[in-house]
């Protein structure tokens, strides 16, 4: 009996260790904007919004060994500014309202980068404009302070970003301008 139990139970693991890496073949074909291997992986079901969650996942490691952590396809799109791919997973199901590094959106990311392409994109796929992530920071906020992109915050603000959000500290978006400003000037 306990033979019959240890081999059904390698047998569900061999299963799951195969579902994971070819959820991973995914990521790291987004990852490095591998149009044909993401289009098979879609066609053969793959989890659109599947991630490695890691805990201690920071948004400045991005380079580290484990480049999948906390991140999806859909993020690997967007930080690669690849609007093709990008909108491929969307009409696929990819969730631009999901939480990824640090509680962070898509939209935060695509907001960071001051891609107006990509913003119109995941604004048009429902991405949150006033979605806050676990500093309290809209992608607003993070349209002016990383970037000052003043189109991405237009953008931002003409499709309902508020500029009364306060981040954690409680600084609004004239703060992230201002740090931005000064940011430049040095």
């Amino acid at each position: 009996m306990k033979k019959v139990i240890t081999i059904a139970i390698l047998f569900f693991l061999t299963i799951a260790i195969k579902s994971v890496q070819a959820q991973n073949e995914l990521l790291t074909a987004s990852e490095v904007g591998d149009f044909s291997t993401i289009k098979k992986c879609i066609e053969r079901g793959d989890d659109v919004n599947f991630f490695l969650y890691h805990p201690h996942s920071s948004a400045d490691d991005h380079h580290s060994c484990n480049h999948s952590e906390n991140r999806t396809a859909l993020f690997w799109a967007v930080l690669r500014n690849d609007y093709e791919i990008a909108e491929y997973l969307l009409l696929n199901g990819a969730d631009a309202n999901l939480h990824i590094i640090h509680g962070t959106t898509v939209l935060h990311w695509a907001a960071t980068k001051g891609n107006i392409q990509m913003i119109k994109l995941l604004l048009n796929y429902k991405a949150n404009v006033n979605e806050k992530d676990d500093k309290g920071r809209t992608p607003l906020m993070l349209a002016c302070f990383y970037n000052f992109s003043t189109d991405a915050a237009d953008l931002l603000m003409l499709s309902g970003a508020s500029s009364k959000e306060k981040d954690a500290l409680g600084n609004d978006f004239e703060f992230y301008i201002q740090n931005s400003l000064k940011k430049n000037n040095q």
